[in-house]
C-alpha cells in the first residue's frame, strides 16, 4: 500500500524509468525531510513490518543520489475526554450494576478495576428460591433435559455457593444474581436446548451444563447452599410419575411444572406439580392462566366463580377448570359404564370421563363418589393415567369404588376448590 510520495509524478504507477519532478540542493542532504504518515499508522501490525521506498532522479545522467529512511513514532499520554463529567454527588445505583474504573494520575491511567454492586439482594434460601420446571424425560431423549429455578419474593437472589446435586451436579458461579421473579435454566446440553427453545428472552440459560442425567423413573433433586463446611438445604424432593405425580411429564411431551410457585409450595408433594400446557414446557415463562385473567377475557365479573352466566348448571369456576366457554351452554358431564379390571378381576363400573385445561391451575380438583347422595362423599378411583392432548388439555377417567353389581344406585361428581 502506497502511503506517500514527494517530488514524484502526482498520478500513475511508478516504474524503473520514472523521473523525479523536482531536485534537491546538495546542502539539503544534511537535513532529513519529514513526511507525516500518521493517517496510515493502522497498517502497522504486531511483529515485523516491511517498508519499501522508491527513490527517483531527475534524469538518467544525474551523477549523485542519496537516500536515508527512518520511521519514527511518538506516543501521547491519553488525557481526559472532552465529554468527561465531573460528579459532585453520589452516583445512584438502583439494581445489580457492574462498575469499571481507572485512576488518572501523572498523565497516566491505572489498570482497570471492576466491582459488582447489588441492591436488594439476599443469599439464596428456602424462602426465596424454588424449582419451577423439570424436563426429566423429554421427547428426543436425555440430551434435551433441563431444570429451571425461580427467585420469589421482592429481592434479587445471590446464587453464589448454590449447587444442584444427587440427580445431577451443577454449581453456580460466584456472584451470579437472579433478579426478583427471574428464572434461570440449567441444561444437560446447551446446543440441544437452544435448538429447541432458542436463546432469546425469556430464555435465560446458563452457559455451562449440569453433569449427569435425570432418571426417567424419578430421583432426588437437591438444591443447597454450601459455605465452607456448612451445607444448607434449600429444596430437596424426589419426583416420579406414579401416585399423585403428573404422568404426562414422563415421556409424553410435557415437563413437570410447579403449581403457583410464588406461594412456595411443598416440592415433595406430587399434587403441587402438574404437566406443562405445551409440549416441552415454557423455559423462562409461566404458562399458568389464572381465573382473573380468564374471567376478564370472557367478560365475567364474577370474582369468586360461584356464578353461572350462561345458566347451564356449571359454575364459572367449573367452566374455568374445564376450559369451556362460560357464555355458551356446556352439556353436563354424563357418567357411563365401563368394564374395568380391578385386582385382576374384570367387572362393570360407573365411570366419569372429562377433559380439563392444564394451564387453568388456580383450582384443585377431586372426583367423589356416593351411593345415595345422603351419606358422605368418598374419593372416586382414577382409572389409568390421564391422556395428554395436543391442545394443552388432558383427559381423565374415574370410577366408582364399587362395581355396578354391588349397588345399582351410584353417583360421581367433580369438585373444584380455590
Amino acid at each position: 500500500v502506497e502511503v506517500a510520495r514527494k517530488n514524484a509524478p502526482a498520478l500513475g504507477v511508478l516504474n524503473g524509468t520514472s523521473a523525479a519532478s523536482a531536485a534537491h540542493n546538495d546542502a539539503d542532504a544534511l537535513t532529513l525531510e519529514t513526511i507525516d504518515i500518521t493517517a496510515n499508522a493502522g497498517l502497522l501490525t504486531v511483529g515485523t513490518n516491511v517498508i519499501a521506498v522508491q527513490g527517483l532522479n531527475v534524469a538518467v545522467a544525474d551523477d549523485d543520489f542519496l537516500i536515508n529512511v527512518e520511521l519514527a513514532a511518538t506516543t501521547t499520554p491519553y488525557g481526559l475526554s472532552g465529554a468527561a463529567q465531573v460528579y459532585s454527588a453520589p452516583i445512584a445505583i438502583n439494581g445489580v450494576t457492574t462498575v469499571k474504573t481507572r485512576t488518572f494520575s501523572g498523565g497516566e491511567w491505572s489498570a482497570l478495576d471492576t466491582a459488582v454492586f447489588t441492591v436488594n439482594t439476599v443469599p439464596a434460601s428456602a424462602s426465596n428460591l424454588v424449582v419451577t420446571q423439570v424436563a426429566y424425560n423429554p421427547i428426543g431423549g436425555s440430551t434435551f433435559e433441563w431444570i429451571e429455578l425461580m427467585a420469589i419474593g421482592p429481592d434479587n437472589v445471590d446464587l453464589t455457593d448454590v449447587s444442584i446435586s444427587n440427580a445431577v451436579d451443577f454449581s453456580f458461579p460466584s456472584g451470579y444474581i437472579l433478579p426478583a421473579a427471574g428464572r434461570v435454566q440449567i441444561a444437560g446440553n446447551v446446543t440441544s436446548f437452544i435448538s429447541r427453545y432458542g436463546s432469546a428472552a425469556p430464555v435465560n440459560l446458563m452457559p455451562t451444563v449440569f453433569i449427569g442425567n435425570l432418571s426417567n423413573g424419578g430421583e432426588n433433586i437437591r438444591i443447597a447452599r454450601v459455605v465452607g463446611t456448612t451445607s444448607t438445604t434449600i429444596k430437596s424432593f424426589t419426583y416420579n410419575s406414579g401416585a399423585t405425580w403428573p404422568a404426562s411429564a414422563d415421556g409424553a411431551g410435557p415437563v413437570l411444572v410447579l403449581i403457583d410457585p410464588l406461594s412456595n409450595p411443598d416440592h415433595t408433594l406430587g399434587v403441587n406439580w402438574r404437566s406443562s400446557a405445551a409440549n416441552g414446557g415454557t423455559p423462562g415463562a409461566n404458562d399458568a392462566y389464572d381465573y382473573a385473567a380468564w374471567a376478564a377475557a370472557n367478560g365475567i365479573t364474577d370474582a369468586l366463580g360461584n356464578g353461572d352466566d350462561d345458566g347451564d348448571g356449571l359454575a364459572n369456576l367449573l367452566e374455568y377448570f374445564f376450559g369451556t366457554n362460560p357464555m355458551q351452554h356446556t352439556p353436563q358431564l354424563s357418567p357411563g359404564v365401563q368394564n374395568v379390571v380391578v385386582n385382576g378381576i374384570p367387572d362393570d363400573y360407573l365411570t366419569l370421563t372429562f377433559t380439563r385445561k392444564i394451564a387453568n391451575d388456580e383450582v384443585a380438583f377431586t372426583v367423589e363418589s356416593s351411593t345415595d347422595l345422603t351419606q358422605l362423599w368418598v374419593p372416586a378411583v382414577q382409572v389409568g393415567d390421564p391422556v395428554y392432548n395436543a391442545a394443552g388439555t388432558e383427559t381423565f377417567v374415574f370410577r366408582h369404588p364399587a362395581a355396578r353389581a354391588s349397588n345399582a344406585q351410584q353417583y360421581l361428581r367433580v369438585k373444584v376448590t380455590r
